[in-house]
């Protein structure tokens, strides 16, 4: 067992390379761990949890470790264990002293780790204790940090276990994201904190740290203030040893399940008021009490009326879905939403999912005309490498500081935060409320008209010229229209300007349609219109299709909301929306310009990850221009979009007519 890390003294080292080196440490007895002692991943923690304890009690004066001397009537296992059960049984409540025990005592029981290695000259287990105590313990010490870093080293050591905390749910708190979720319900002495899924206990260990910075002594801090619950009896004890090691030893950490805990009785018996939660992730498919957002439901029912929660979980929990819905409507109606952070999809590496942190106050009703912050934290300053994880920059604390502006000013970082009423159906999501609310380029508007009259040059000479039959012949602009940057525009809600439902859908899936007829198939496709192919009006089956009147929008609602203008009548596959303005009916002038401009409002912002579904289709907002009077300017869209069509067509003819020249 190499030094994984060499003692520095007299440093204050930065929390980047803290957690670099901490991250070394963690790999290399990870390695140790399975190498030497054929520990398994369920094992790895507890037994660091023993050594770590049993590293506190020798610095305590209780015992030695060249007790340690691989004795195989009392084994090494057996000798720590005694005295940690020793002393958890002097200082813990009998449950909480059982629990950990029950868990601990895999150290008397591997025997692989109690016989004294050849390589080694003394057991595995002793080797761990004194790695653990030079290159963690000591190394910190040498260097003045004084902050979670067993939480840290827990964070860093379970990444490269496959162990059951994925099945489970267990996915652990960056540092960086604790003291953010902590400094956000701005914590002072007279709180009385709480976290339902404590893990390591580093939301603990970090609000602890911000009641010390204020004055408040550390032991009333655990002996009044401080609450944590765990259903894992493992991350319990790893809890605990956080605790311990830090002298913190309290009776507030328990081993319970705290979604079958009455909420009124852990508001009555702790009174707390602030809550901060990482719960179990993907837990909720079968029972709707282990969903991230009952959780979230449960807590703030728990903290006292006026209580702050700040809770990480997936973004997907404050999305449309008929599961929890209801839960969501729920806590709006007897809990207030302050906001919703989202974070870089990479903060958890392992899962693989995208987090968001959101702030509440508990016991109040959402009012009607709250406005709440929407923040776009995922450009956070740190950068990602497939080998090394996420890597910190200087941009770090930049960035750090504009979220903390955006969150307590009104009027900062604009361009990261949106500050906006919210309803109960709503998804809570930056993400939902964004939309580019700039003037479109007149390039977006060319763009759209160039990939247009391309599949309509190409359809007219494939004999298909009866497609666009209804559209104008006369495509003479009378007046010059004007520029688009000169225009008065307004935002406008989709579900106000548009009728938007789901397209009639006449599926293919068992050879249904005939190819080969007169009516295209709208489908997912980002080109050619969407249009997949043509088909004839009858099935195999002798039954007429189902026909889609045209003149309208058509807009793809599996992944990234692809729009295209659609003249004729059409087939639809699944996932196909139509939209129709309310006051006017479309041709291919103002469809086109309408297209352009949805376009723009939606770059960027539909993904697999976030779907441009219906729901969120109808709550969309976009940028139309507008007459002096505030109504939609239609006229103005035909113009500048005939004035553009008639350049492009002129363009065409001229080369063309060169060919035809050519000919003779």
């Amino acid at each position: 067992m190499e030094q994984y890390v060499s003692g520095r003294k007299g440093d204050t080292l930065e929390a980047y390379k803290i957690t670099e080196d901490i991250r070394k440490i963690a790999a290399a007895l990870h390695e140790d761990l399975r190498n030497y002692g054929g520990v398994s991943d369920i094992e790895k923690t507890l037994v660091v949890s023993a050594c770590m304890l049993a590293i506190k009690y020798e610095e305590d004066g209780i015992w030695c470790i060249d007790e340690l001397t691989g004795d195989q009537r009392i084994t090494d296992g057996e000798k720590i264990y005694n005295i940690i059960e020793k002393e958890i049984e002097k200082s813990l409540p009998e449950d909480s002293a059982k629990t950990m025990l029950n868990v601990l005592s895999c150290i008397k029981e591997l025997k692989i780790i109690n016989k004294i290695n050849r390589d080694l000259w003394m057991t595995p287990l002793k080797g761990f204790i004194l790695c653990l105590k030079v290159n963690l313990v000591d190394f910190c010490k040498a260097n003045s940090i004084t902050g979670d870093y067993l939480g840290i080293f827990y964070s860093e050591f379970m990444s490269y276990s496959g162990s059951d905390r994925q099945s489970l749910g267990i996915v652990l708190t960056p540092a960086f994201i604790t003291d953010i979720l902590t400094q956000l319900v701005g914590i002072t002495p007279d709180d009385i904190v709480i976290d339902p899924c404590c893990g390591t206990g580093s939301f603990l260990v970090s609000a602890m740290t911000q009641m010390e910075n204020k004055g408040l002594a550390s032991e009333c801090i655990c002996d009044n203030r401080l609450y944590g619950f765990d259903i894992q009896s493992n991350m319990f004890t790893v809890a605990m040893t956080n605790m311990i090691i830090r002298g913190k030893a309290t009776e507030h950490i328990k081993h319970l399940n705290f979604i079958e805990t009455d909420s009124k009785k852990i508001q009555t018996e702790c009174m707390p008021t602030v809550g901060l939660m990482n719960p179990p992730y993907s837990q909720g498919k079968k029972d709707i009490k282990l969903t991230e957002i009952y959780f979230i439901k449960h807590l703030l029912d728990s903290l006292v009326p006026g209580g702050r929660a700040a809770v990480i979980v997936p973004a997907s929990t404050f999305t449309d879905t008929a599961k929890t819905n209801e839960i969501r409507c729920d806590i709006y109606e007897h809990h207030t939403l302050e906001g919703v952070i989202s974070l870089n999809k990479d903060t958890f590496l392992e899962v693989g999912t995208y987090p968001v942190i959101a702030v509440f106050t508990a016991g109040i009703p959402h009012p009607a005309n709250k406005i709440c912050k929407f923040i776009d934290f995922t450009d956070d300053g740190y950068i990602t490498q497939s080998h090394a994880g996420r890597i910190y920059t200087p941009m770090v604390e930049t960035q750090k500081k504009k979220l903390f502006s955006a969150w307590l000013e009104d009027d900062a970082a604009p361009e990261l935060c949106i500050k906006t009423k919210v309803k109960k159906d709503d998804e809570w999501l930056y993400s939902f409320y964004h939309s580019n609310l700039t003037i479109p380029g007149a390039e977006v508007f060319s763009d759209v008209v160039s990939r247009y009259l391309t599949f309509r040059l190409d359809n007219t000479a494939n004999g298909r010229s009866y497609l666009f039959k209804d559209e104008p012949r006369d495509v003479r602009s009378v007046i010059e229209p004007a520029r688009l940057d000169s225009k008065k525009w307004c935002a406008f809600n989709i579900e106000d300007v548009f009728n938007v439902a789901g397209a009639k859908v006449t599926e293919n899936k068992k050879k249904v349609l005939i190819e080969g007829g007169r009516y295209p198939r709208v489908t997912c496709s980002a080109f050619d219109n969407a249009c997949e192919g043509f088909y004839s009006g009858i099935t195999q089956d002798g039954e007429d299709v189902t026909l889609n009147p045209g003149r309208c929008l058509t807009v793809e609602s599996a992944t990234s909301g692809f729009v295209f203008y659609q003249p004729y009548d059409f087939i639809a596959n699944p996932h196909v929306i139509a939209m129709r303005p309310k006051e006017v009916k479309l041709d291919q002038f103002s469809g086109l310009f309408i297209v352009s401009c949805f376009k723009h409002s939606i770059r960027n912002k539909y993904n697999y990850g976030y779907k441009c579904s219906l729901f969120r289709l109808k709550k969309e907002r976009i940028l139309l221009p507008v007459t002096e009077h505030g109504e939609i300017d239609y006229g103005y869209m035909r113009s500048y979009i005939m004035n553009l069509y008639n350049e492009k067509l002129m363009i065409i003819y001229s080369d063309m007519m060169q060919e035809v020249v050519a000919c003779f």
